[in-house]
Parts: structure tokens; C-alpha cells; sequence
């Protein structure tokens, strides 16, 4: 089969891209419409919309692919021919049943493509999704997100560690609506706001800054859903933790302090500053007396550098100590 447009014809055009990405409601609808009036031009667009996400495209696709689909169409038509007692004639059947065939044909190539963003030790950064989410990702953590939102709605990312969502609405798009995060035990679905979330060992906790949301624990059976509003935090912690803790937060910004590269401590016991300085820099601290572990502190100490952090906290507990390599050690 002759595909009547080169995917470079398309490769050309912003607005196709825009297209692919879903991020512009205009151009979204412009090449929707032009779709709509000529089916033909699908296949090639599908070729170029794969090449543009970095998906590798074969001679095998652009040929025995798209001639499958058409051999399928065919078939369809033939069954309707002998079977069907519509009033439509073949002619009409055959162009909405080829049109069809190709938006399937779209679904079923155009498989969703993911992104993986991640962090390493003592490193923040910042992430703007296709739909204009934007993600600042802590130390040690991972998001995976998937790419094309116009071919595998809902948005949808997977987070393992510590991010802050600032999420893009989009209120009146249905398609759209939902934006998803999932956790390995829970699914956090919203429809714009700004909320934490935080994988790390003890559990998953959720800290909802802006709008609202709503959380599902993937394990549990009757999928009870709790909905959230701005100041609430919840936490889930498994097998220790059969259901869900929702609190609210008297210090909302001890949540998110390591947004601006500090740790806000409240009544922080040290046995969890140890934890802290171990998920974010990967240093391990040793605190020759256990009994100290149950001490708390409450205040803000700098996160960006290790070596401050740790002169900070050793002061605050009124310790001294020593550093040897990734390895810490707190004495009175």
C-alpha cells in the first residue's frame, strides 16, 4: 500500500506535534478534524507521530501493519455485504468502517510511551511534564511518567521516593480530567492541585498543600477511597498499618521544607533525623548511644550539603561527632 503523505509532512508542523503531545487544545482539535476528513493520511500521521516520541518504527510496520488493517477492513466489508440489511449503502459503510479502522489502528500501535526522571544522593530537580505538571523530585527518588497524554489518558506517573506535584488542570477536559499517581501501595488521583508525596521506608505519607484529592490503598479490598483537603497528611505504612492515618498538619510547612533545600524538624525524634539524612545523601549516621535515639528536636537545619546538615543536627542534640567517608558517628 502507498501511504498517500510522508511522516514528513507532518514531521514539519509544530501544531502535529503539539498534536502527538496533547498540549495544545486548538491544534488538538485542528488535526482531530482533519483526521476525521481524510482517514487515508492516518497511517503515515501514526508513523510520524511515532518517530517524533522516539519510538523505533520497522519496514515490517509501514508495510505489513497498515495492509493487515486494510485486509481487516476488507473482510468486514465483504461479511457486511452477504449479512446486512442496512440502508446504508456499501460506499458510506466502507468509509465509516475505514475511518474507524484507522483511530483503532492508532490505539492499538501507538502504545504508551514512558519517561523515567530520577535523582541521585545530596541532587533535587525539577520536572515540566508534556501537559505542563510540574514535578520538583527530592534526593533519591524516581518518576516515571507516561509521554503522550493525547494516546493514554488518564495522566498517569509512578513515584518511588519523595516528589511535589504542582499539577496543570484541565477542568473541562474530560479525557484530561484526572491526573493519577501511583505509588507501590496506593493511587492518588486529583484534578489540579499541589501535594507531596513520600515512598520512602516507612511507608507512603501524602501531604495535600492546594485543592483536593482522593486516595485508594491498591490492597485493600473494599478499596475504600479517603478524599483530602489543603493541610490534611496521610500515611500508610502496610502490613503495620492495615488502614489508612489522616491527620492535620499544625506545621504544613515542615511537609515541604526540603523544597528550599531545609529540614524542618517538629518533635523529630533523632532515630528519624538518621533515617532522613540516610534516604536524601545515602550517609549513615551511628549514634553510639541508642539511648539518645528518642530525643526530639524542632527547628529548620539547611539540607543542601551534607556535611552543614550534620554539623547543624550534632549541635542542636548538643552531640558531638566525625565523619569518615559515607559514615557518621554522634557521641555526647
Amino acid at each position: 500500500m502507498v501511504l498517500d503523505q510522508h511522516p514528513d509532512f507532518f514531521l514539519q508542523k509544530q501544531s502535529f506535534k503539539n498534536w502527538a503531545d496533547g498540549i495544545n487544545e486548538d491544534d488538538c482539535r485542528f488535526w482531530d478534524r482533519w483526521f476525521k476528513e481524510n482517514p487515508n493520511h492516518l497511517p503515515a500521521a501514526i508513523h510520524a507521530a511515532r518517530i517524533y516520541s522516539g519510538l523505533e518504527i520497522s519496514e515490517d510496520f509501514k508495510s505489513n501493519e497498515i495492509d493487515l488493517n486494510w485486509e481487516r477492513l476488507n473482510n468486514r466489508i465483504n461479511l457486511f455485504e452477504k449479512e446486512s440489511t442496512s440502508k446504508w449503502t456499501l460506499t458510506k459503510f466502507a468509509a465509516s468502517i475505514a475511518m474507524l479502522c484507522a483511530f483503532a489502528s492508532a490505539w492499538y500501535v501507538f502504545q504508551p510511551v514512558t519517561e523515567s526522571y530520577a535523582t541521585g544522593y545530596s541532587n533535587r530537580r525539577t520536572v515540566i511534564l508534556s501537559d505542563g505538571t510540574e514535578i520538583l523530585m527530592n534526593a533519591n527518588s524516581k518518576v516515571t511518567a507516561v509521554r503522550s497524554w493525547m494516546f493514554a489518558p488518564p495522566r498517569e506517573v509512578w513515584v518511588d521516593g519523595e516528589a511535589f506535584f504542582v499539577v496543570k488542570s484541565y477542568k473541562n477536559d474530560q479525557a484530561k480530567k484526572n491526573f493519577i499517581v501511583h505509588t507501590h501501595d496506593m493511587d492518588i488521583t486529583v484534578t489540579g492541585t499541589q501535594f507531596n508525596v513520600n515512598t520512602r521506608s516507612k511507608g507512603t505519607r501524602v501531604f495535600l498543600n492546594e485543592g483536593k484529592i482522593e486516595v485508594a490503598l491498591k490492597e485493600n479490598p473494599n478499596r475504600r477511597v479517603m478524599h483530602m483537603t489543603p493541610g490534611e497528611a496521610l500515611s500508610y505504612s502496610g502490613m503495620q498499618d492495615p488502614d489508612y492515618a489522616k491527620t492535620e498538619v499544625l506545621a504544613p510547612e515542615s511537609q515541604i521544607a526540603w523544597k528550599t533545600g531545609y529540614f524542618a524538624f517538629n518533635n523529630t525524634p533523632l532515630s528519624d533525623v538518621v533515617e532522613m539524612v540516610y534516604e536524601t545523601h545515602g550517609v549513615r549516621i551511628l549514634v553510639e548511644d541508642s539511648s539518645l535515639l528518642g530525643e526530639t528536636i524542632s527547628g529548620r537545619v539547611p539540607n543542601s550539603n551534607v556535611d552543614e546538615l550534620v554539623n547543624s543536627v550534632s549541635k542542636l542534640f548538643n552531640l558531638k561527632h566525625s565523619r569518615n567517608g559515607s559514615g557518621v558517628r554522634l557521641w555526647k
